[in-house]
């Protein structure tokens, strides 16, 4: 592997994980609202099963 190669692997691995990092707010996000809609679904006796 050539120098030019590894620096540029380095800088795509460094930009894929800014990338998770800015996405992970919105990822908690959603599936939070996700679980709260399964929990409130659970506690209303009119939607479950």
């Amino acid at each position: 592997i050539t120098m030019l190669n590894a620096i540029r692997t380095v800088a795509h691995n460094r930009d894929v994980r800014v990338h998770l990092t800015g996405v992970q707010p919105y990822v908690a996000q959603v599936l939070t609202l996700t679980g709260l809609r399964e929990l409130l679904a659970d506690d209303d006796p009119g939607t479950a099963g």
